[in-house]
């Protein structure tokens, strides 16, 4: 087990494991039903859905693209699952999407191997421009772990959704490489499952470990850290091109 670390995997991606994906496609089946996972694309004109064809016919594999994922909610466990199930390939054929996490998911055993399995990398700006750099798409969660303090039972029975907007690394990455940027966002992941509410002891450990500890995942019967069935739907909006006027050296204010 201590080799699958010489290479750093998380930057390169060496531990992606086909015979995985492959199997876990037929198991995401399951999944999909569990929480009658839908996905709609969606114009910037909300009146008027586009056609599932729309993405297919016209995302080409040879340019960079950034899908920016909200809520983080708990943790988005459907970042990495998701973009292998049927329903997204349906929409986008044979599209590959790698999910970058947070280096915390790259060092937890289990947690570890089936991001790195899937052909997940780190969240780290070396390893972004690298993959921008190559044309590949990449999806990332732009809120990161600070919108995990944000997820709480009081939000959720309120029926509001707190997002942390104050990052805007990954729109400076998409200018600086001409990458598209593909607005997305789960509805109802968010109520699948919830964090214990220590805000004073989830700071400290956040500014200790890299990660809000404690971390106690709540879900069905309120005392499992089984995600609840709930409905749960990705709405993708049509992508949008960011401009420069220096093409590579974007100002704060294009920003």
């Amino acid at each position: 087990y201590l080799l699958s670390w010489i290479d750093k995997p998380e930057y390169t991606g060496s531990r992606q494991w086909d015979d995985f994906i492959f199997w876990l496609q037929q198991l995401l089946m399951l999944l999909e039903d569990y929480f009658s996972f839908d996905i709609s694309v969606q114009d910037v004109d909300l009146d008027k859905p586009l056609s599932e064809d729309y993405y297919r016919d016209s995302f080409a594999e040879d340019r960079p693209r950034i899908f920016g994922f909200h809520p983080h909610g708990m943790y988005p466990c459907s970042v990495i699952w998701a973009p292998l199930s049927t329903k997204f390939r349906k929409v986008f054929g044979k599209l590959k999407i790698y999910t970058m996490t947070d280096a915390f998911t790259h060092v937890v055993p289990a947690m570890r191997e089936f991001c790195q399995y899937t052909g997940g990398r780190e969240v780290s700006k070396q390893v972004v421009s690298e993959m921008l750099n190559s044309k590949k798409t990449i999806m990332l969660v732009p809120g990161g772990q600070g919108e995990i303090m944000l997820h709480t039972r009081e939000n959720l029975d309120a029926k509001i959704i707190s997002l942390c907007a104050k990052h805007k690394g990954f729109v400076r990455m998409a200018l600086k490489h001409n990458a598209e940027l593909v607005p997305t966002f789960n509805f109802g992941e968010l109520q699948a499952i919830e964090n214990i509410y220590l805000p004073k002891m989830q700071n400290l450990g956040r500014a200790l470990f890299g990660f809000p500890l404690p971390f106690l995942p709540v879900g069905i019967w309120g005392f499992l850290p089984i995600p609840r069935k709930v409905n749960m739907r990705w709405v993708i909006g049509k992508p949008i091109q960011p401009r420069t006027q220096i093409p590579g050296k974007p100002t704060e204010d294009e920003v």
